[in-house]
């Protein structure tokens, strides 16, 4: 009997409607069917609460790298290449490698006997079998495209070396890159932040709510981008 409840609650939705009177009422019941305008802005204010540490906290931590290629930068446009190509050919080959061998060297033999009996392991914590399943089926793809996607950036570094002018192209790469990076912490920090109002909400059983979050915080990526490419 506790199976089959297992199984049912996997296609029964997240956010469950009651019965009063016959009718189903919605969990949250709102006073009015339109967005109030203070809804919005109390919204907006809560992003800005979380997200504005988070995105303080990426800039720094991703000025580091910037405060390097800035100093390089005065030396001169051969210093600011050969920079750029040493790190993005250390960051692919050396960096992540020597992190991952280091790892295995340690916890090679426990992880591949856990990971070997995920499914089991899994069971007989109490998990689902199809989500077993599923979570190892997931595991290895996410691993590629969590590699692909940091590995690109560097591969593109790399790449620019083999154009006509490559003390050029690859600086101005670098800058390009570094700027793109320094954009690319508010989205994130916005991101982090409405995964938490949205996990809050559903959690308290307002999905009205987690639905206006997940707009807003769309709203204000789209409105950084179009200030960020009126600037170019």
């Amino acid at each position: 009997m506790e199976r089959e409840h297992q199984k049912t609650s996997l296609n029964s939705p997240l956010i469950q409607n009651l019965e009063q009177d016959g009718s189903i009422v919605d969990v949250e019941k709102s006073k009015s069917s339109a967005i109030r305008r203070t809804e919005i802005l109390e919204e907006v204010r809560k992003q800005l609460w979380l997200a504005g540490p988070l995105i303080i906290v990426n800039l720094l931590n991703f000025s580091l790298q910037v405060i390097s290629v800035m100093f390089v930068g005065h030396l001169g446009e051969l210093a600011l290449s050969g920079t750029s190509m040493a790190n993005s050919f250390a960051s692919v080959t050396g960096f992540t490698f020597l992190r991952a061998m280091f790892s295995l060297m340690i916890v090679s033999i426990p992880i591949a006997i856990i990971w070997a009996n995920t499914r089991s392991i899994l069971i007989f914590l109490g998990q689902d079998p199809e989500i077993s399943i599923e979570a190892g089926k997931l595991a290895i793809p996410s691993a590629l495209m969590v590699c692909l996607e940091l590995w690109s950036f560097e591969m593109v570094v790399l790449l620019s070396g083999l154009l006509p002018n490559p003390k050029l192209e690859t600086s101005v790469l670098s800058i390009c890159l570094n700027t793109v990076g320094i954009v690319w912490m508010i989205p994130l920090g916005f991101g982090g932040a409405v995964s938490t109002r949205v996990s809050n909400e559903l959690g308290a059983g307002h999905p009205q709510a987690a639905s206006l979050a997940v707009s807003v915080v769309l709203v204000m990526v789209l409105v950084e981008a179009i200030i960020v490419g009126a600037g170019e």
